[in-house]
């Protein structure tokens, strides 16, 4: 039967074209330039570079990009508003500190949760303020702005 085989030369010319046809396939492929396809977003954080625009000239020591940055690092959700301010803290919490943080600015990252969170209380929260310090001390604050 292998000897039949190796005397079948159409079957065996066949089967080297198709193997030669594969190889050229895969060979375009490998070498098509993939410049004008469509990217697919794979992060789940989106966020508009525009949005740091008003503050490109500010002189905190943590720049616009940076907080953004920061802010995505582990929310997924799309960036919706930055603002500059004084840091917002729940009463609870403002009473335990009593007052260290009272003129701390910070930026002010909004962000639209892509999955809502459940809170304690039970309420979904879908987006957050995210609170980076201007002054780089390195802690963030996180809440919800909608419940």
């Amino acid at each position: 039967m292998k000897q039949d085989f190796l005397h079948n030369k159409p079957l065996l010319i066949a089967i080297i074209l198709v193997l030669f046809v594969i190889l050229i396939i895969l060979t375009i492929i490998a070498f098509t330039p993939t410049d004008n396809l469509p990217i697919k977003n794979t992060n789940s954080t989106q966020k508009s570079p525009d949005l740091c625009q008003p503050f490109l000239n500010n002189p905190a020591k943590i720049s616009c990009p940076e907080a953004v940055k920061t802010a995505v690092a582990n929310t997924k959700g799309q960036v919706k508003k930055i603002a500059i301010g004084l840091l917002e803290l729940s009463p609870e919490v403002q009473k335990n500190l009593k007052g260290r943080y009272d003129n701390l600015q910070v930026w002010l990252i909004d962000i639209e949760l892509a999955k809502p969170l459940t809170a304690p209380n039970g309420n979904k929260v879908k987006s957050v303020r995210i609170q980076i310090p201007t002054d780089g001390t390195g802690t963030i604050y996180r809440m919800p702005i909608n419940s």
